[in-house]
């Protein structure tokens, strides 16, 4: 038996999703985000160069 979950959390619960069409509407929406994303340490950077910039306007 496989069975698939995908689980979409929200401020006050969460739901559960069984159904084989919801799971990979789900699983394609990751995919397309996970391949979108930068690298960890490209993450990092972006994030402290964002950071510092803030820090500069608010200064």
């Amino acid at each position: 038996m496989n069975l698939r979950v995908a689980t979409v959390e929200y401020l006050d619960g969460a739901l559960h999703l069984e159904d084989d069409e919801a799971v990979a509407k789900y699983q394609r929406a990751f995919g397309r985000l996970r391949s979108s994303a930068l690298p960890p340490q490209q993450s990092a950077e972006l994030i402290a160069s964002i950071a510092s910039e803030l820090e500069e306007v608010n200064s």
